[in-house]
């Protein structure tokens, strides 16, 4: 065993250690609390005890968890023990709720929001439609695969059974997620073709590949490229944190706390009817107890903090796409020879902002600009041969995912007989 390894071996040893003892020091703080409570029948002295070793673990593992479990434990005791009810507790976790939503999930005043005729280069297709609507899918990374094309990274060739796209050398600099995806299409095509046995050198991977390979892998690439796009538009600076991840822990937290709550009305059922009655179990323990819950899955689907840089982005998408729904024949052929707008990238974020009405306005005014209409004819024929492949390996895929819940309910039902 090598040194390296060995080192491994203790530093995961020591974070399994610190993590045995930060779980130890919280059962440690709730048994103290119970022993002072149960020796001299004090709910103050309990609250004192507890708060006070819960700020000793916060400052002893540098970590203000223990801060924030004391506090509210603290809050719940002294409003059971006080008001015989939770409302105390249940309107103050309400409030707290409120504040943080507002402090570090509301997003900065929207204002007024003007006709764009171009996202800008700083937002390609993926992290524009991710401003827009917060999630992507499929048809994302397809708009970022045009939008690639579009800036002379990738060349299509088309052949009689298939379409290839060959790597090409741009100078148009890349963003991370078109970084991401030319590294999805060409290395990770040359990690599988390794995988088979052959051995390639860095400048052997391939430089074309076959375009219904790729598609046949997008559906794969979805949860990757949705991590790296909540990386990246918090490191771009567009988001405080990242938006997805923040919903998802506040509705994994509403679910604890019902389930929490729930556990214990369940645990202490008989001591709860026998100190009260039935109309008081419902104003002053369900009613309040279910608060905290729905608070925090309330603001579950409100919590996503824009920056200013992010809002004043999030304002430009919205008026492009605007601009995508609105213009009329008329006015986009003005633009055009005025040269106001870029064809190209007006059809490759009419894909991702799923503003799909613009493409036949966009067919009939092409007509009066023969080379620019070839050029569309193009991404149309590309576009058609995506959306069929797409659509049937999104039909295969929900087959595959009916068929093995069948599968599942079959074992069940012989389990039951």
């Amino acid at each position: 065993m090598s040194m390296k390894r060995i080192f491994e071996y203790i530093y995961e040893g020591i974070n399994l250690a610190l993590d045995y003892l930060e779980s130890a020091y919280l059962i440690t703080i709730v048994l103290l609390g119970l022993i002072v409570y149960s020796r001299f029948h004090s709910v103050f002295v309990t609250i004192l005890v507890f708060f006070i070793m819960c700020i000793i673990g916060s400052r002893l593992l540098e970590n203000t968890f223990f801060l924030i479990v004391g506090f509210f434990v603290m809050l719940l005791i002294g409003s059971l023990y006080y008001t015989h009810s939770l409302w105390l507790f249940s309107l103050f976790y309400v409030a707290l709720v409120y504040t943080y939503w507002y402090h570090y999930g509301k997003d900065p005043p929207l204002g007024s929001v003007k006709v764009e005729y171009s996202p800008g280069e700083e937002l390609d297709p993926l992290t524009a439609s991710f401003l827009l609507k917060e999630e992507i899918d499929a048809f994302d990374i397809v708009a970022t695969l045009y939008n690639l094309i579009r800036k002379g990274h990738l060349e299509v060739e088309v052949q009689k059974h298939d379409i290839y796209l060959k790597k090409r050398p741009s100078d148009k600099p890349l963003t991370p997620p078109e970084q991401f995806l030319m590294d999805r299409i060409f290395v990770m095509t040359g990690i599988e073709i390794a995988s088979m046995g052959i051995r390639l050198k860095e400048n052997e991977f391939p430089q074309i590949v076959s375009f219904g390979h790729v598609l046949k892998s997008i559906l794969d690439w979805l949860p990757a490229m949705e991590r790296m796009i909540q990386k990246h538009v918090v490191e771009a600076g567009f988001y405080d944190f990242a938006p997805v991840e923040q919903k998802k822990f506040t509705r994994y937290l509403s679910f604890i706390l019902l389930v929490v709550f729930l556990g214990g009305i369940s645990l202490f059922l008989p001591f709860i009817m026998a100190r009260y009655k039935g109309g008081e179990i419902l104003t002053n323990l369900i009613l309040p107890g279910l608060m905290p819950p729905v608070a925090t899955y309330v603001l579950s689907l409100y919590v996503t903090k824009r920056t200013e840089k992010g809002m004043t982005a999030y304002k430009r998408v919205r008026g492009f796409r605007e601009f995508l729904k609105r213009v009329e024949k008329p006015r986009l052929i003005w633009l055009i020879k005025q040269n106001s707008v870029d064809v190209e990238e007006l059809f490759v974020y009419m894909v991702s902002l799923r503003v799909m009405g613009f493409l036949e306005k966009l067919k009939i005014v092409l007509l009066d600009f023969r080379d620019l209409n070839e050029r569309i004819k193009v991404y149309i024929r590309l576009h058609n041969f995506i959306v069929k492949n797409i659509k049937e390996a999104i039909r295969k895929r929900q087959r595959e995912k009916r068929l093995s819940q069948g599968i599942l309910e079959m074992f069940d039902d012989a389990f039951y007989l």
